[in-house]
């Protein structure tokens, strides 16, 4: 993926915060360097958002974050090394239309109870909305915020952003396939390496 530096990650959380229906209200990141440094924590302290960290060599600390690793992301581009500025841009249109997919159309399951019987651990499940849903369903979301959200829905096609993820997926293939081309060895891995549930031929 691709590395940034204190001052990409902080133009990116900017764009992020803008994009947000709702106010943001803390960050949680690792402990890398890009994300874990005083123009971050000034742009924190200036904005009122609450910057916390997890310990290093613990983590599990970010579990209900890096638990998502896999499906919002390993899933769809798989575990190529992808680091010019031509697949960055690629990664953020697809990205832009899985995270629109995901928040507005597709449901998830959230746990609603836990409970330890002897040596048994009692899990259920159930409330099966969208991100969308929970926030317009939510006391502590706005009348602004709401509106702001079915706005956002009603410009959004869920197959016209399916076909934007498939076709965004195979020009990533494609740009990134050039740097494997030394070996059939080198391209069969990277094929092997590349494939998800997204990719279509």
């Amino acid at each position: 993926m691709i590395r940034g530096t204190g001052e990409q990650v902080l133009k990116a959380i900017k764009q992020f915060k803008a994009q947000l229906p709702f106010k943001l209200l803390g960050l949680h990141p690792d402990n890398g360097a890009p994300v874990l440094n005083y123009l971050i924590k000034k742009y924190t302290d200036e904005n009122e958002i609450e910057y916390t960290r997890s310990r290093p060599y613990h983590k599990d600390d970010n579990h209900l974050i890096e638990g998502k690793n896999n499906t919002n992301i390993r899933q769809v581009i798989g575990y190529s090394r992808l680091e010019n500025k031509k697949e960055l841009a690629i990664m953020i249109e697809l990205f832009q239309a899985v995270a629109d997919l995901k928040n507005y159309f597709t449901p998830s399951i959230k746990q609603t109870s836990k409970i330890r019987i002897g040596g048994h651990t009692q899990i259920q499940r159930k409330d099966i909305r969208t991100a969308c849903q929970r926030l317009l369903d939510s006391e502590h979301t706005t009348t602004e915020e709401k509106e702001e959200l079915l706005r956002r829905k009603k410009k959004l096609n869920p197959f016209l952003l399916s076909k934007k993820i498939d076709d965004c997926i195979n020009l990533l293939f494609k740009t990134s396939q050039a740097k494997y081309l030394n070996s059939k060895v080198e391209r069969e891995t990277f094929k092997e390496q590349f494939s998800s549930c997204f990719l279509t031929t």
